[in-house]
């Protein structure tokens, strides 16, 4: 399966998708499509509709770039970045035929429209289309050893790695199962985990620190404690409640601590409490921090999972 994405460069966050249907597709465009000569065009005009008049920046890679997609996001108040190949039509023809020498850089500009096409030498010819950036150079560190290259490579190499990133933490954490003969569970599975990326992206916005794995897990527990069901056995009298939290809930119950004023302090028990009877104890669970008495509110406790339900109360 094959689909375009439009992600935000620092972060990776998946803004807007589509599935590739075949080469005809039209379901779903936006805007009047028929005017634009490639599907590229089309494609990023799509992916762009909400965004579009707002003043971005668009980062694009070799495929899309063209001068018709730049001139289009010009119209419409966007600019756009991209590397760009050699075969694309209305480019001028010395920045295609022209040999320069490592570090060189040939620059053009369409006086109509203020698109800067760029050539520059590396380790071999790298053509750029931009609708932004100044014909300016900066210089970047590579290899220990400093270097000059033109502005618009750097802006490019900065923000082109969203949809890289984005590809890299999906693929890390697939859901999606290749024995799954059905596409349609398939893509249903992927939009699961691109719901999952995004929204650990927005919840370390709140709370960072929290990696893309602990983010996932969370939901998992928390899916499992809220939609559980309890389950009877067949032709059995007993009742199987499954406990969720008690798979990652333990209650280790120790001494009350001495302090100064005390030699042997008590707490009252909470489950006693909750019964509406007075009760000291010397013990108490370490993880809740609250008294329990040994025998047998202990074993109430396990029963109802844990000794939360008494302190939210």
């Amino acid at each position: 399966m094959k689909s375009f994405a439009l992600c935000e460069s620092a972060t990776g966050y998946i803004w807007n998708c589509f599935l590739y249907t075949g080469k005809e597709m039209t379901d779903g465009f936006a805007l009047d499509m028929h005017k634009y000569k490639y599907q590229a065009t089309k494609i990023v005009i799509t992916l762009m509709d909400n965004l579009i008049g707002n003043g971005y920046c668009l980062h694009v890679d070799n495929w899309y770039t063209s001068y018709e997609i730049c001139k289009v996001l010009l119209d419409h108040n966007t600019d756009c970045i991209g590397t760009l190949r050699i075969n694309r039509a209305q480019l001028p023809q010395d920045i295609k035929n022209a040999k320069i020498k490592t570090g060189d850089t040939l620059v053009r500009f369409d006086t109509k429209t203020n698109i800067m096409c760029t050539k520059w030498k590396d380790k071999k010819d790298v053509h750029m289309l931009s609708t932004c950036v100044q014909n300016d150079t900066v210089v970047v560190n590579r290899a220990g050893k400093e270097k000059n290259i033109p502005l618009v490579i750097h802006e490019y190499n900065k923000n082109m790695g969203g949809v890289d990133r984005s590809d890299q933490m999906l693929t890390t954490y697939e859901s999606e199962r290749k024995r799954v003969k059905n596409w349609y569970k398939k893509i249903f599975m992927h939009l699961i985990s691109v719901s999952a990326f995004n929204a650990n992206i927005i919840n370390n916005k709140i709370s960072p620190n929290m990696t893309s794995l602990q983010f996932r897990e969370s939901i998992i527990k928390e899916s499992i404690v809220k939609y559980h069901e309890s389950v009877e056995k067949k032709r059995s009298r007993t009742r199987v409640l499954p406990s969720p939290l008690r798979l990652v809930e333990r209650h280790f119950v120790d001494a009350i601590p001495a302090t100064e004023k005390n030699i042997k302090p008590c707490r009252r028990c909470v489950v006693c409490s909750e019964n509406k009877v007075r009760s000291d104890t010397r013990y108490m669970c370490v993880d809740c921090n609250v008294g329990l008495c040994v025998v047998p509110c202990l074993s109430i406790t396990i029963q109802k999972k844990t000794l939360k339900v008494f302190v939210n109360n």
